[in-house]
């Protein structure tokens, strides 16, 4: 079973930034709701919906299940929200059965936001009917990790799919009926495409999603708009694991691109990447956040001279010894700044520059000393200066950090 990248966790709360949802915080009181499936418990969360907190359900089983839950004699109180998550993951599943779900239906479904995830198990085969009883439901759902060789079949009973993780399955074949189903409803896509011998054209057809993330990238399979049809609503891109070199060309169409992730893609040249920004004002004026992450960055990029508005760069996990003074622009409106394991040996005096930055993480580097002015920065009990595992004395602003690297920009 493939692993999900160190970094998934933050790129996963980008997106879900660009939704605007929250995470969900599960409350420790759960009873049990499935009297024929003795592993699963029913309980409670807190989540936003409209910027207004509420509670939801959430239907969660053990894991190292072979058999799935039976949803025909479900308590139907435990699912009377409006959201509820049902949790089958790290499970032994390796097909969905007709009808697992139409134990759900006499309930008034008609505005649930429903979560099922079921990444991290063995299916490898989804029953056309699978899905029956869910088909007003608004969807998202999380098949990751599994043995799935083509797009199911079964996507076309559901009217209200809203997003898909499909990444880590073996799949070689994405049919274009079910991709043409899916478009008039579909927000987000997380797949791999390592397996596909072309870029899937009826991707065009998503004019409604706002969030990519892609795994296993080739440059060479991406056509001249791999995103048309959608290039006016993409707001997030994310790109796990590539042989690129630099952004193809497509992306330059993204006109309202706020988020860009480029991870483990150890060719990227960042004079490349920056180019590309100098270039293209609109790509260069919509960016806010960018992450360059577990890449072979040997030098600060130039980057912030082009992305004016550029609050969030992440640089995690490079190579990175030296900054260039003139890389860093007297203008710049970063709050969060990311540079933890490089080979940094000093902090820039240009990191003065920062006028806004609240949060600096420089764990893991080889830092023996701080200027004294930047300390004063920091400062604000709003603040962030992480130097964790460097060659420096422990301070009270280091001790004060309390920020792991999947949290940073959270607070």
């Amino acid at each position: 079973m493939a692993n999900r990248p160190e970094f998934f966790t933050l790129m996963v709360f980008s997106i879900s930034i660009l939704l605007k949802t929250e995470s969900f915080v599960l409350d420790t009181a759960t009873i049990k709701c499935l009297p024929r499936s003795p592993s699963c418990s029913c309980g409670t969360f807190q989540t936003f919906e409209n910027n207004k907190e509420i509670q939801a359900s959430n239907i969660y089983c053990d894991e190292t299940s072979d058999v799935f839950p039976d949803f025909s004699v479900i308590s139907k109180p435990v699912i009377n929200g409006s959201s509820w998550y049902i949790g089958l993951t790290k499970n032994n599943f390796t097909h969905i059965p007709g009808g697992l779900f139409t134990g759900l239906t006499p309930v008034n479904l008609n505005e649930t936001y429903l979560y099922l995830d079921l990444n991290e198990n063995h299916i490898s085969k989804i029953e056309n009917n699978a899905f029956v009883g869910m088909e007003n439901i608004y969807v998202e759902m999380d098949l990751s990790d599994n043995n799935l060789s083509s797009m199911p079949l079964a996507f076309l009973v559901l009217k209200q799919l809203r997003g898909i993780s499909l990444q880590f399955n073996p799949i070689k074949v994405i049919d274009h009926i079910v991709l043409q189903h899916l478009a008039p409803t579909l927000t987000y896509y997380e797949m791999g495409i390592g397996n596909l011998s072309t870029w899937p054209a009826d991707i065009s057809s998503f004019t409604q999603v706002f969030a990519v993330t892609l795994f296993d990238v080739q440059q060479y399979k991406f056509p001249q708009r791999p995103f048309y049809g959608s290039e006016n609503m993409i707001k997030g891109m994310h790109i796990h694991g590539s042989d690129l070199d630099t952004l193809p060309c497509g992306f330059t169409d993204l006109s309202v691109l706020d988020v860009l992730t480029i991870h483990q893609s150890p060719n990227l040249n960042a004079t490349d990447l920056v180019e590309v920004c100098r270039k293209n004002y609109t790509l260069s004026s919509t960016l806010h956040e960018i992450h360059l992450v577990e890449g072979a960055l040997n030098e600060f990029p130039d980057i912030l001279k082009y992305t004016p508005m550029l609050k969030r760069l992440n640089l995690y996990s490079n190579k990175i010894r030296y900054v260039n003074e003139d890389f860093i622009p007297m203008n710049n409106v970063l709050t969060d700044l990311m540079l933890s394991y490089n080979n940094l040996q000093t902090i820039p005096n240009s990191f003065l520059r920062f006028r806004h930055l609240r949060h600096l993480i420089l764990d893991n580097n080889n830092i023996a000393t701080v200027l004294p002015e930047l300390e004063r920065i920091f400062q604000n009990p709003y603040s962030r200066l992480c130097l964790r595992d460097n060659p420096i004395n422990a301070t009270a602003l280091t001790v004060k950090c309390s920020l792991s690297r999947d949290s940073w920009a959270r607070n």
